[in-house]
């Protein structure tokens, strides 16, 4: 028998000794020394049991934490990632959305040919769209600095006109609510006449 079971078998052997073969009163029950030993004992079990339980309650409500704890950061890792990627493909939309302005070279261009760039450039803005990323707004929008920046002043004499967004130099890009980048823009600034 190895040495940490014959303890344990010792102990529980003196308490079982303690509390039933300690003075007997008589034949039909327990000394009132004996009794209270029996009590004093059934209490502190009582208090161990219940100092298990909530210890082991507290084990469970912090594995309970920790694994929701550890959802939130592995979806935090997640949509870092994807917001990486978008933003290393972000030139490519720009450098579509310069083909496409270019309208003389553009139409110049074998008609299959310019089809099938379409299509990619749909498939990418498809993909994007699958991943929560949006184009911000900037049409007629007065100037946010968080979504845009503004690259160019241009002076205006109309007070309503003050802050609005003339044009869109790069478009800005959003996943949810997070900005990826900020739309590049021009902006009216009213200027008072003396």
């Amino acid at each position: 028998m190895s040495e940490k079971k014959k303890v344990k078998k010792e102990e529980k052997d003196e308490l079982y000794e303690d509390v039933v073969f300690e003075e007997e009163e008589n034949a039909s029950g327990f000394s009132p020394a004996s009794t209270k030993k029996l009590r004093e004992r059934l209490k502190k079990a009582v208090e161990e049991k219940q100092e298990y339980l909530d210890g082991w309650q507290r084990a469970k409500a912090d594995l309970v934490n920790l694994r929701k704890s550890f959802e939130e950061e592995r979806g935090a890792i997640k949509n870092r990632a994807e917001a990486n990627l978008i933003t290393e493909l972000l030139p490519v939309f720009d450098s579509f959305e310069m083909a496409f302005k270019n309208k003389d070279a553009w139409e110049a261009v074998d008609t299959n040919w310019r089809v099938g760039v379409e299509y990619i450039h749909q498939q990418l803005h498809s993909i994007m769209k699958e991943y929560g990323v949006s184009r911000i707004n900037t049409d007629g929008q007065i100037f946010d600095p968080r979504f845009h920046v503004s690259v160019e002043m241009i002076p205006t004499n109309e007070k309503e006109k003050d802050g609005t967004i003339e044009k869109t130099v790069h478009y800005g890009y959003m996943k949810g609510e997070m900005v990826l980048r900020p739309a590049q823009v021009v902006v009216y600034d009213y200027k008072q006449e003396n």
